[in-house]
């Protein structure tokens, strides 16, 4: 299942968004998401509610805000959210950011 989302979690910018478990969930994992956001995009600042979270950066360039923290974001970089932490995301580049999102 593919979708789009504008200005995610106040953010600016257009995120494409492809579940790919297809809403059937793999124990101990709730969802994996393929991600990607437009160039100059944001995703809005967000805390982790309901689980933890790895972010895996894929492709592209930009720079992430971890519980205010600024973090570079390039191929590889894997950034680890537990409950109750923030995450900003910003694509600094002039490429789409793609990542993947793990929940569990």
């Amino acid at each position: 299942m593919k979708f789009k989302q504008s200005d995610l979690f106040g953010g600016q910018g257009l995120v494409e968004i492809e579940d790919l478990f297809q809403q059937q969930p793999l124990a101990p994992f709730r969802e994996a998401l393929f991600c990607r956001l437009e160039p100059g995009g944001r995703v809005g600042a967000h805390r982790q509610e309901h689980y933890a979270e790895l972010v895996l950066i894929a492709s592209g360039q930009g720079t992430a805000l971890v519980q205010g923290e600024q973090r570079a974001l390039m191929p590889g970089s894997l950034i680890r959210l537990p409950l109750g932490h923030s995450l900003e995301l910003h694509n600094d580049g002039s490429e789409w950011l793609s990542y993947f999102i793990i929940k569990a």
